[in-house]
């Protein structure tokens, strides 16, 4: 894959659409070899399968999107002997229902549930429907940056992991948004984002074996616990610092301290996340009943004063320019023919055929 000059994008590696059907099988078994890892594939219903593959590298881990209609792959051993790049995979199940085998465990996943599995051991995988497609997002990394025993991986195998609240919902939220925003993402953004990702799976490991990180790891872990909190009480106006440490059950001395060498204190990322709620919002056309004072108040701002200086100071707009600027973008102008920076590109889907 080549990448975009001064940002890392998603990029689709293979289209069932853009082949002609004889074409379609191999083209996504090839895709699929390089984009995730080789293995052993049987479609049900191959006249009728259609796929597409998008991937990003990200200074060593790779993410990848995968939306396709029924079929079976395995990771047999003899396709281990021939490639095994020593990988652990966490997926998000976005669309659809799969099935995921390793170690003797079967997991039957739903969307929103996640799943590690290795792909130097075998594996399967099975996608079951008609008509219908699945899409997953996968995280791949070596298994090296992992602070965890072999034994202690091979029990979470296959294990579901429901993004049901917590460090795991941060996790799914900021999977989903990564892929999201990776074409506004510098190669170095891209790097430090797959960094914060890998400490998120790390933590949500470690609770599934009842382990508490220790040292370093426990600081990050710390605040990943304080930003999964601040972000599932964003809309309360009570939430302050105070508060988040006392969710926590950690003192504020100790809270301040574990932001301030990740660049911030605690209010101000309050703040911040506020602000970002805010500003999607005031882009989101499906909000535009909404007044803005009503848009701030949806996120804990107690008066429109203050969040019309605060969004400006971040913004560098008024939040009512910015609304009309979002819904209204110029024709023409810098920056027309490639959209605006810092907008959501929107996700398009796989047909299955009529």
């Amino acid at each position: 894959m080549t990448e975009p000059r001064g940002s890392v994008g998603m990029l689709t590696v293979y289209d069932s659409a853009r082949l002609p059907l004889e074409d379609r099988i191999a083209g996504w078994e090839a895709a699929t070899a390089r984009s995730v890892v080789p293995v052993r594939m049987r479609f049900p219903d191959p006249e009728r399968f259609v796929g597409r593959v998008r991937a990003a590298e990200l200074g060593g881990p790779r993410l990848s999107t995968a939306v396709h209609s029924s079929l079976h792959a395995d990771r047999t051993p003899r396709l281990i002997r021939r490639d095994d790049p020593d990988l652990v995979q966490l997926a998000l199940i976005v669309r659809g229902r799969q099935r995921i085998e390793q170690d003797g465990r079967l997991a039957a996943l739903r969307p929103g549930e996640m799943v590690v599995n290795e792909t130097y051991r075998p594996f399967e995988t099975r996608v079951d429907f008609d008509r219908q497609v699945a899409e997953s997002l996968m995280f791949q990394f070596s298994r090296t940056l992992l602070p965890l025993r072999p034994a202690e991986l091979r029990r979470l195998t296959s294990v579901p992991l429901p993004a049901d609240g917590g460090v795991r919902r941060l996790l799914a939220d900021f999977l989903t948004g990564l892929a999201a925003e990776l074409d506004t993402c510098t190669p170095a953004d891209a790097e430090r984002l797959a960094g914060t990702v890998l400490d998120l799976t790390t933590t949500v490991l470690l609770h599934q074996l009842g382990r508490e990180p220790a040292g370093e790891s426990a600081d990050r872990t710390l605040f990943l616990r304080s930003l999964a909190f601040i972000r599932g009480h964003l809309a309360d106006p009570r939430l302050t610092p105070e508060a988040v440490a006392a969710a926590l059950n950690v003192s504020r001395r100790q809270l301040y301290r574990v932001h301030q060498r990740h660049g911030a204190t605690v209010a101000a990322l309050i703040r911040q996340q506020r602000l970002e709620r805010c500003r999607r919002d005031l882009a989101d056309p499906r909000l535009g009943h909404l007044g803005v004072g009503a848009v701030a108040a949806r996120w804990g701002f107690t008066g429109h004063a203050e969040f019309a200086r605060a969004f400006r100071r971040a913004m560098g707009v008024p939040p009512s320019e910015y609304r009309r600027t979002a819904h209204h973008p110029p024709l023409t102008g810098p920056g027309a023919a490639g959209g605006r920076r810092g907008s959501v590109p929107s996700r398009d889907g796989v047909r299955t055929p009529d």
